[in-house]
């Protein structure tokens, strides 16, 4: 995502009632799927997963020059 979009979007944020930033939350939390601890206790496929989990992480990494957020900008303002 670029710098300009990220900005734009942080604005229309900021501009949300309370209220507004509720229900967009709620909606998140609905849409978003929970993360799961894998359903197995056998080691083998722990380790796997794992495995897996960390090649998929450093494949999507964060990149360096990603935009850098203040506090305010990433939670509600007072």
């Amino acid at each position: 995502m670029n710098t300009q979009l990220v900005n734009s979007l942080v604005q229309i944020i900021h501009s949300l009632s309370q209220e507004e930033r509720t229900l967009l939350n709620e909606q998140h939390d609905r849409l978003t799927p929970q993360v799961m601890s894998p359903p197995t206790s056998d080691a083998e496929n722990k380790q796997n997963f794992l495995k897996s989990l960390i090649e998929r992480m450093q494949q999507n990494s964060i990149p360096l020059n990603a935009p850098r957020f203040t506090r305010d900008m990433l939670y509600e303002r007072s």
